[in-house]
Order: structure tokens, then sequence, then C-alpha cells
């Protein structure tokens, strides 16, 4: 990817109304987490961000363009996520220089930041002027009992629907349901890596091998199904016991309580559905 940097940095030298150019990202960060399908993050800081918020001609001088989607930052800025003809993927945010004016009065990092960041382009000397990064990531708190019990029922309470569809052969929404029992169960297992090893995992389960415990991950394996009601069956079975040891290991780690009479009622009726479903479509 460093040739689309380089591309970057070109293009954004001519434009008077760029004043800064930041890797963020992995291609950043002290510890190689880069692999061959690695994106490039970049910040461009503007004097008037409009200017290429208007419309995406602008992407075109940098690379023959695939895609360009639009979206917005957690801040609200614009950003322009961009496929390049090869399968090359640039994120680019468009920042107005005064983001980069008070990082600088404050005195610190964002999170972002700190996790590693360098100036491509710095036509004022701004990035210059921010502390150096501390290339690691400040440690995540560990749930309150209201988030930790809230995802705990909102596992039971898809297992529920997913079973029920399962029983009714509605099998799209088997999946769709399914979808966020696996986010509760990512949620998780993030807290129990968090809690029981003191590990920080990094988003959307990436390099999940290396911060799970062996036997999480190999139950991993069996809890994903093929677009039948058998397999259906199968792997929704083999997910609840998975979620059931996590969750209450964490419960005990942190002190909080575990709804195992709730847990023992919906298991039980889900074993019975499943008991008198015959598994043909």
């Amino acid at each position: 990817m460093k040739d689309f940097e380089e591309r970057i940095v070109e293009w954004a030298a001519t434009q008077p109304n760029i004043r800064a150019v930041i890797v963020v990202g992995s291609m950043a960060r002290l510890a190689d987490t880069r692999n061959r399908w690695s994106d490039l993050d970049i910040q461009l800081f503007c004097t008037d961000t409009s200017t290429y918020a208007v419309n995406d001609e602008w992407v075109a001088n940098i690379g023959d363009v695939w895609l360009c989607f639009r979206l917005s930052n957690e801040e609200g800025y614009p950003t322009r996520l961009v496929w390049f003809a090869g399968g090359k993927k640039v994120d680019f945010a468009l920042l107005p220089v005064e983001s980069l004016h008070q990082m600088i009065q404050a005195g610190e990092l964002n999170t972002m930041y700190q996790r590693g960041y360098y100036a491509a382009l710095d036509k004022d000397g701004l990035v210059a002027q921010l502390p150096p990064p501390t290339f690691s990531t400040p440690p995540k708190l560990p749930p309150t009992q209201e988030a930790f019990t809230f995802i705990i029922k909102e596992f039971w309470f898809e297992a529920l629907h997913v079973a029920q569809y399962i029983f009714g052969r509605d099998l799209w929404v088997v999946k769709f349901r399914d979808w966020t029992m696996k986010s509760d169960l990512l949620q998780m297992m993030e807290w129990h890596a968090q809690v029981m090893n003191d590990k920080n995992p990094p988003h959307i389960g990436k390099q999940l091998s290396e911060w799970v415990d062996r036997d999480t991950w190999k139950a991993l394996h069996n809890i994903w199904a093929q677009f039948d009601p058998a397999d259906s069956w199968r792997a929704l079975l083999a997910m609840l016991p998975l979620f059931r040891h996590l969750a209450t290991e964490t419960a005990e780690r942190l002190g909080y309580e575990y709804p195992a009479a709730m847990d023992a009622q919906i298991t039980a009726y889900m074993q019975g559905l499943y008991a008198q479903d015959d598994l043909r479509y």
C-alpha cells in the first residue's frame, strides 16, 4: 500500500485546501498486524472539507476506482471508503484543520492516535506539535451489571427465536436472528478474555485465535450451520453451552449474577422443541 500512500501525498501536495495527511490504523502501528489485505487509513485535514465532500471526483486522481462508498465517521465527519483497481482499499476521513489544532491544544491523543499514527504530509508543521504515539490501547473498562445482563438476555431472547424459526422452517430468518446471537457471543468472549486473562481484544473478532482460550477456539468450530434444519439445530445447541460457560465464568470474576434459572427454562423448552422436530424440510 506504500504506492497508494505516495500517490495520495503527491495529489494532496497540489491541493492548497489540504494542510496535512495523517496515516492511522494498522499501517501506523508498532505491532505488525498487517497482511496482504490490510487497508490504508488516511486522514485529510482540510481548510474546507466541503470541497471534497460534495462529490467523489477527486478520488479518481489517486487511482482507478472500482467503488467509492460515502459514510460519516463517529464524529460526523465525511468519509470515503474506496476500492481501487487491484483490490486495494483506502479509507479516507475528511477532517477540518481546527480539529488538529484542538488536539494540539489539549496536548493529548485520542485512542486511535495513541495506537499509532504518522504524518505523510505536514505542510504547516502542525502534526509535529502532537505528542508521539504510545503504540498502546487504553484498557477497556469491565461491563456494568446492566450491560452484562442485557447481553445475556438478548442472547437467550434470540435463541428462542432461532429455535422456533428452525421448527417452522423459516431458515433465512434463522440466519438473521442467529447473527444477533453471534454478536452477543463475541461480546461475551471479549469480556471473558478481558477479565479472565487481562487481554484487550481488537474489534469485530480480529485475530480471534490469538486472544480466546483453546477450548473456546475449538468450540467455535461447531457453532456455524448449513442452510438446513438439522444442521441449524446442531449449531444452535452447540452454541448454548459455550455462551453459558463464558458468561458464568465472567459473572463469577466480576461478582455479577448469571440468570441460571432463566437459562434452564429456555434451554429445556428448546430441547423439547428439538425432540418434536422430525428434521425434514
